[in-house]
């Protein structure tokens, strides 16, 4: 009696789709596997990307005043010298589920809004369905320096840059960077934090940053007032006169009405520009 041979299954190569335009579209990504098993089974359907992105302008924003943003995903905030504000959300979606994917990124939304007494930046970002095995959404603002801002990030990095206000960020799991000329700065968040004040900046008021990571900040040598840092490992360049632990540094940093609170459970290194 003969025995069957296994049988041999080819999965060929998918074409690649055309891209869509700026309101999205799928691109084929093929997979190639091939199957010697003679159990007659399937393989894993091909991936695909669904593509777009989504500009919204505030350009009666006024300089100096609060700006909010919110944004459950990746934020990248920019100031510069100019005319109220611009945003830009990009989405790429992957998955195996062309129909889901096309309904996911139909979903996305932007508004940007803004007049003399401020403005507000949102996203609407849709649940992920089955069928979308990954989405990479990324919100990007254009403001004036001076802008007050306050920016709410998600599932995301959140990095502020060049901005020479007061600064207010909250943010669920991912890391936040925060660099430029500040007179204020908020950081909450569940990742690692890094902030960079150039020479000129002067903290003034409470300035708190809680973490879940570890905190690197730059902090000019002219800032006087209260000072705190707490850790599983704290190092501070300046001068504070008052506790000095391996973790925990608290005290005074020269005499001024500003305080500084860094709280983590990972380390803390504060050093000068």
């Amino acid at each position: 009696m003969r025995r069957a041979l296994p049988a041999l299954c080819l999965l060929l190569l998918v074409p690649t789709g055309a891209l869509a335009q700026e309101e999205g579209g799928i691109m084929d990504i093929p997979d190639l596997q091939i199957d010697l098993g003679g159990d007659g089974s399937k393989s894993a359907a091909p991936s695909s990307t669904y593509e777009g992105s989504l500009s919204q302008s505030a350009p009666d924003f006024a300089s100096g005043k609060p700006l909010a943003i919110s944004h459950n995903g990746p934020v990248r905030v920019r100031c510069a010298d100019r005319q109220g504000v611009t945003a830009r959300l990009t989405y790429v979606l992957t998955g195996t589920n062309e129909g889901a994917m096309e309904s996911m990124g139909k979903g996305v939304g932007l508004s940007a809004s803004g007049g003399p007494g401020g403005g507000a930046v949102k996203s609407r970002v849709p649940t992920r369905p089955a069928g979308v095995t990954q989405a990479d959404i990324e919100l990007t603002v254009n403001v004036p320096p001076a802008a007050v801002l306050n920016v709410t990030g998600g599932a995301g990095s959140v990095d502020v840059s060049g901005c020479k206000g007061a600064v207010k960020v909250t943010n669920k799991t991912g890391d936040v960077m925060v660099q430029g000329t500040y007179t204020g700065v908020s950081v909450t968040t569940g990742g690692a934090v890094s902030v960079r004040l150039d020479n000129d900046s002067a903290l003034a008021g409470s300035n708190v940053i809680n973490a879940g990571g570890t905190i690197d900040m730059t902090l000019p040598l002219a800032y006087a007032g209260k000072f705190s840092a707490k850790g599983a490992n704290v190092s501070v360049f300046h001068t504070v006169m008052g506790t000095n632990t391996g973790t925990l540094v608290q005290g005074t940093i020269s005499s001024g009405p500003a305080s500084l609170s860094l709280a983590t459970k990972g380390d803390v290194k504060v050093v000068a520009p």
